[in-house]
C-alpha cells in the first residue's frame, strides 16, 4: 500500500459573531465592575444605585470570589500532595470557576440535570460521576449525592455560611437611614436587596456553568466515539430560591450587624457642620465735627442746628479731631495710648557762678 493517511484538524471562526459577543461580554464585565467597586464614583444621576444596588452586588461578588479562591487553593493543595499531580492542578485552575458556578446553586438546593456517557464521565467530580455513570439523564440533587457520599452535606453548610456572609456585607455596606427605623424594617430592606441580587445572580451562574460536550474522537489510544457530557440547571428554580434565600440571609445578616457592629455602617448623608463663630465689630462712631464744619452747617444768625451758640471771633480754636481709626472709639478692646510727657527742665543752681537761669514758666493749659 503506497497510500498513507495523515490526520488533519481544522477549525473555523465566525468573526462578526465573535466580535459582537466579545463586545457585549466586555460591557457586561465593565458594568459589573462599576456596580461592585464601592470606591469608584458613579456617573451623574446614578446616586440611588450607590445606596441600594451597589452594597448587595459588591457583597455577592465578594463571597463568590472568596469561594473560587478557596476551591482553587484546595485543589492545588490536593494536586501538590500527590493525588493527581500536575494534571489535577491544571484541571483545578481551568475548571474551578465553572465548578463553583454549579456548586453554589446546588448547595442552595437548586436541582441540576446531568448526563454523561463514555470516557467523558471521568472529568466530572466525585460523586457526580458515580451518579451519571450509566449514561442516562438524571436529576442531580443533594439527597441523591448524599446517598453516594455523606460528605456532600458539607456543601449546603458552606453555601449557607457564604450567604450569611453576603448578608452581613450587604448590611455593613448599606448606608444608614437618615431617620431612625425599626430593626425589622431596616433588616427587611437589606434582605430584599440581597434577595433581588441573588435572584439575578443564581440564574446567571447556572447559565455560565452549564456544560455541553459531544465528542467523536479516537486518537493516541484515547477513544471517545459517541461520548457526551451535559450538566445544566433550572433557571426558574434558581431565581426563586435565590430570592427567598437572599431575603432570609439578608435579614439575618442585618440583625447581626445591628446587634454587634452597628457603629461601622456608613451614614447616608453627612450632618451639616456648625458655621464658625464670627466676631461682629462694633459700629465705628463718627468723628466729632470741627468748628468750621459746625459753622458750615449753621443756619443764619450764627445759631447751630444742634442748639449750641456760635463761638464767633475771638474765641480759641477748637483742637482738631483725632484721625479716623486712632480715637478711643476705634477699637474698644485696645489699650489706651498715653501721650508722651515732656522731660522736666534741668535744676537751677544759683551758687554755680554762672548766670542765673530762671525756670521757664509752666505751659498754659489749652483753651486759655
Amino acid at each position: 500500500m503506497g497510500d498513507s493517511a495523515s490526520p488533519t484538524v481544522g477549525f473555523k471562526v465566525d468573526l462578526p459573531t465573535t466580535l459582537g459577543l466579545g463586545a457585549l461580554w466586555l460591557l457586561a464585565v465593565l458594568l459589573l465592575a462599576l456596580l461592585a467597586a464601592r470606591r469608584v464614583p458613579l456617573p451623574r444621576g446614578w446616586g440611588d444605585l450607590g445606596r441600594t444596588v451597589r452594597p448587595a452586588v459588591s457583597a455577592v461578588v465578594t463571597v463568590l470570589l472568596a469561594a473560587v479562591l478557596a476551591g482553587a487553593v484546595s485543589g492545588i493543595v490536593v494536586g501538590l500532595s500527590g493525588n493527581g499531580g500536575a494534571k489535577t492542578v491544571g484541571g483545578v485552575l481551568l475548571g474551578t470557576p465553572n465548578g463553583v458556578s454549579l456548586a453554589v446553586p446546588l448547595g442552595m438546593a437548586v436541582p441540576l440535570t446531568g448526563k454523561a456517557d463514555g470516557p467523558l464521565t471521568q472529568f466530572l467530580p466525585s460523586p457526580v460521576n458515580l451518579l451519571l455513570k450509566d449514561g442516562d439523564g438524571r436529576s442531580i440533587t443533594l439527597g441523591r449525592l448524599a446517598q453516594l457520599d455523606g460528605r456532600v452535606w458539607l456543601l449546603p453548610v458552606a453555601v449557607a455560611l457564604l450567604l450569611l456572609a453576603a448578608g452581613v456585607f450587604t448590611a455593613v455596606r448599606t448606608p444608614r437611614p437618615v431617620r431612625p427605623q425599626g430593626a425589622l424594617r431596616e433588616a427587611g430592606a437589606v434582605g430584599l436587596r440581597l434577595g433581588l441580587a441573588l435572584a439575578v445572580t443564581v440564574p446567571l451562574l447556572l447559565a455560565l456553568g452549564a456544560v455541553s460536550v459531544d465528542a467523536n474522537l479516537s486518537v493516541f489510544g484515547f477513544s471517545a466515539v459517541g461520548a457526551g457530557l451535559s450538566v445544566s440547571g433550572s433557571l426558574a428554580a434558581g431565581a426563586g430560591l435565590g430570592l427567598v434565600e437572599g431575603v432570609v440571609f439578608g435579614i439575618l445578616g442585618a440583625l447581626l450587624v445591628r446587634r454587634f457592629a452597628d457603629g461601622k455602617r456608613p451614614s447616608r448623608t453627612l450632618r451639616p457642620t456648625a458655621a464658625p463663630a464670627t466676631t461682629t465689630a462694633p459700629p465705628a462712631t463718627a468723628p466729632p465735627a470741627t468748628a468750621s464744619a459746625a459753622r458750615a452747617q449753621d443756619g443764619p444768625g450764627g445759631a447751630s442746628r444742634t442748639g449750641g451758640a456760635d463761638p464767633g471771633y475771638g474765641a480759641l480754636p477748637t483742637p482738631p479731631p483725632p484721625p479716623v481709626g486712632t480715637g478711643p472709639s476705634a477699637n474698644p478692646y485696645a489699650a489706651p495710648v498715653t501721650p508722651p510727657v515732656a522731660p522736666p527742665p534741668p535744676p537751677v543752681n544759683p551758687y554755680s557762678g554762672g548766670p542765673t537761669r530762671e525756670p521757664p514758666p509752666p505751659p498754659l493749659p489749652p483753651g486759655r
